[in-house]
């Protein structure tokens, strides 16, 4: 459902730890800011956590990365509603 933001600007983090699967996904508001190469730097950057055993540290920096980004290219406005669930989605 991140498509259904007004501005087209949410973001989708990806992990399967079971599958050794990373993915960063933006919706067309920001991907059309940002560009492909800048995903794919993030989730390298991610990786090379992971890599190093580190993928606590590897989630924060995305999601401190994707919220830098955000709020660079779409500030909070005293009107903002958050338009999408933060709750973080765990399957077994």
């Amino acid at each position: 459902g991140m498509h259904r933001t007004a501005a087209r600007h949410g973001v989708l983090i990806y992990v399967s730890v079971g599958d050794h699967k990373l993915a960063v996904l933006g919706d067309l508001g920001i991907h059309e800011r940002v560009g492909q190469a800048y995903w794919e730097r993030l989730v390298e950057a991610v990786l090379a956590h992971f890599r190093d055993e580190r993928p606590r540290d590897g989630l924060l920096h995305a999601v401190g990365e994707v919220g830098a980004i955000l709020a660079r290219h779409f500030p909070r406005r005293p009107d903002d509603v958050n338009e999408l669930s933060d709750q973080v989605s765990i399957d077994p």
